[in-house]
C-alpha cells in the first residue's frame, strides 16, 4: 500500500470517530428513525478504520 493511500485512509479514520460522535449525539435529540441502528453501524465503523490503520501500520513498521 502506498504512503498516500494509507495517509488518507488514517485521514478518514480520524475524522470518522468525531463525526460518529456527533451522529450518535444529535440523532435521538432529534428523534431520527433508526437511531440505534445508524449508531451502532458508525461506531463499529469506526473501530473497523482504526484496527485496519493499525494494522497497516504495524505491517509498515516491520
Amino acid at each position: 500500500m502506498s504512503n498516500k493511500t494509507f495517509d488518507t485512509l488514517r485521514l478518514v479514520a480520524t475524522i470518522w470517530a468525531p463525526i460518529a460522535t456527533f451522529i450518535a449525539a444529535i440523532l435521538p435529540i432529534w428523534g431520527a428513525p433508526h437511531a440505534e441502528e445508524l449508531i451502532k453501524t458508525t461506531a463499529a465503523l469506526t473501530v473497523l478504520l482504526n484496527a485496519l490503520v493499525q494494522v497497516l501500520r504495524t505491517q509498515y513498521n516491520k
